[in-house]
C-alpha cells in the first residue's frame, strides 16, 4: 500500500490555519488596542472600591 503525501494543498490545512489566522488577528488588535480599553490594577482597585462602597451605603439605609 503506498503511502499518500501531505501537501499544502489539502483542504485539511484550511480549518486550522483559519484558527490561527483569526486568533493572531484578534490578539494583534488587542495589543494594539490595549492602552485604550484595558484598565490598569489601580483603575479596577478604584471600580471595585466604588461599588463596595455603594453596596455598604445601600445596606446601611
Amino acid at each position: 500500500m503506498a503511502r499518500q503525501r501531505i501537501s499544502f494543498r489539502d483542504p485539511v490545512w484550511l480549518i486550522p490555519m483559519v484558527i490561527v489566522g483569526l486568533g493572531c488577528s484578534v490578539q494583534t488588535l488587542h495589543m494594539l488596542e490595549h492602552n485604550r480599553y484595558c484598565k490598569t490594577d489601580a483603575e479596577w482597585k478604584a471600580l471595585y472600591n466604588e461599588k463596595s462602597d455603594a453596596l455598604d451605603e445601600a445596606d446601611d439605609s
